[in-house]
């Protein structure tokens, strides 16, 4: 089982760098769509991994093993796309937080609605966001457990099919 969940998470985190990397080379990388992939691709992979998982077992798949390995194929990928983007930020292209806070900054001005005081701690909290500890934790945070909840109602879903189908 945690070969299994191992390898679905490693599949997750690449997925998740390749599609990334390419959202950033059509200057899509901080769009909605940035968001919108961890959820699918998420989705996908963990369905697929559990499926896999399903198949493997002689008997109906059961709802806490299938939720340890979720919870395993979220941590691997996690730690894969974090890896990714330190060095992404700190290596490949060291001014890509600069550049996004600059961006930012121009966009928040023209928006018209926030102060400069509201605009210099957004932007702060951004970089803060990009150091190396917190890139890791807050990631894990608002990534993981979303990604945790999704993986979660799959594996009680094919539980209670696994389940149900062997009941037949």
């Amino acid at each position: 089982m945690l070969q299994v969940s191992t390898k679905w998470g490693l599949f997750l985190g690449l997925s998740l760098v390749v599609s990334t990397q390419l959202l950033t080379w059509l200057g899509l990388g901080t769009s909605s769509l940035f968001l919108i992939q961890f959820y699918v691709l998420a989705a996908i992979f963990l369905f697929l991994g559990l499926r896999v998982l399903e198949q493997q077992q002689d008997e109906p798949l059961r709802f806490l093993p299938a939720l340890r390995s979720v919870i395993v194929m979220v941590l691997v990928s996690r730690l894969i796309f974090q890896l990714y983007m330190f060095a992404y930020t700190n290596y490949i292209d060291p001014h890509w937080v600069d550049n996004v806070a600059e961006s930012m900054v121009q966009s928040l001005q023209a928006d018209g609605q926030f102060t400069t005081e509201d605009i210099e701690k957004r932007i702060n909290s951004f970089r803060h966001a990009y150091e190396t500890v917190p890139m890791f934790t807050t990631a894990l945070v608002g990534f993981g457990i979303p990604q945790i909840v999704i993986g979660t109602l799959e594996a009680a879903y094919l539980s209670w099919k696994s389940g149900r189908n062997t009941q037949r």
